[in-house]
């Protein structure tokens, strides 16, 4: 994988947003204190297939969690994968996908985000706010995606449109 996305800048716009995800925990309102977290991209952008024979974690830019994910009867990181592999796949978060998408292995329960290619996929709490989380890191990521290509071009004075290597 290469270009803006990177480990590097999803593991810095994840600590952006962490706080706040820590914060909600602690008023009690998500119920549980544990959520899997992995961030990847659309199969257009890490070069990922199904088909290839590789795993689909290797395409992630983050596999993490919060709090203690044993305390759940549920495999929520595989769930997380599942979601996030779905969404990479169809580029459709899980929320809005149609049963006609869905492959012998997927998951049903929703809680995705895609914007911009980027994808984010929760799992630990009720979907819906796996899925609120997952936009809350899907935008943060965007945005710092923006400002590095924004450094990085204004780094490169003799860079265009057509070349961004300056």
């Amino acid at each position: 994988m290469s270009g803006v996305l990177s480990a590097e800048l999803v593991e810095r716009s994840f600590a952006f947003v962490r706080p706040a995800i820590e914060a909600v925990f602690e008023t009690g309102i998500t119920g549980r204190r544990h959520l899997a977290i992995v961030v990847t991209a659309v199969e257009a952008i890490t070069g990922w297939r199904r088909t290839s024979g590789a795993a689909f974690e290797d395409s992630c830019y983050l596999v993490t969690s919060l709090g203690d994910l044993s305390v759940s009867p549920w495999p929520n990181m595989e769930i997380a994968l599942k979601k996030a592999e779905i969404s990479a796949r169809t580029g459709v978060p899980t929320g809005q996908l149609p049963p006609s998408y869905i492959l012998e292995g997927d998951t049903v329960f929703h809680g995705s985000a895609v914007l911009g290619g980027i994808v984010v996929a929760c799992a630990g709490l009720d979907p819906r706010h796996d899925e609120m989380f997952s936009w809350w890191i899907a935008s943060a990521v965007s945005a710092q995606a923006q400002i590095d290509f924004t450094v990085a071009l204004e780094a490169k004075p003799a860079a265009s449109f057509w070349n961004t290597r300056g």
